[in-house]
């Protein structure tokens, strides 16, 4: 869809030292924003090919870390389990419709 987003939900375990969803959103908002300042310059790096630019980080009830990766809108957020349950939706549709689906 050419003004679709891709939704990326990270989990943490709830033990985990990053279990803070407000410490873990800050996080990967100061890291693609480092990103986008200094880009990667050597192949072996993660994205070495994509560019990351507009990082916004969306302070609303779900914190959302909004950015542009290689011109494709990606929106961030943690913990989210609602994110999980519509993939398990999608992929039990699909398995209703037999996966014929163009």
């Amino acid at each position: 869809l050419p003004d679709a987003d891709l939704d990326v939900a990270v989990i943490f375990p709830s033990n985990s030292e990053s279990s803070s969803e407000a410490s873990s959103i800050l996080r990967i908002n100061d890291d693609l924003c480092r990103s986008a300042l200094h880009p990667p310059a050597s192949p072996s790096t993660p994205l070495p090919n994509h560019t990351i630019r507009n990082v916004q980080l969306i302070n609303a009830r779900k914190k959302v870390v909004k950015a542009l990766v290689s011109n494709l809108p990606v929106d961030i957020t943690v913990n989210s389990p609602a994110s999980l349950v519509s993939l398990q939706l999608f992929e039990e549709v699909d398995e209703a419709i037999g996966k014929r689906h163009p």
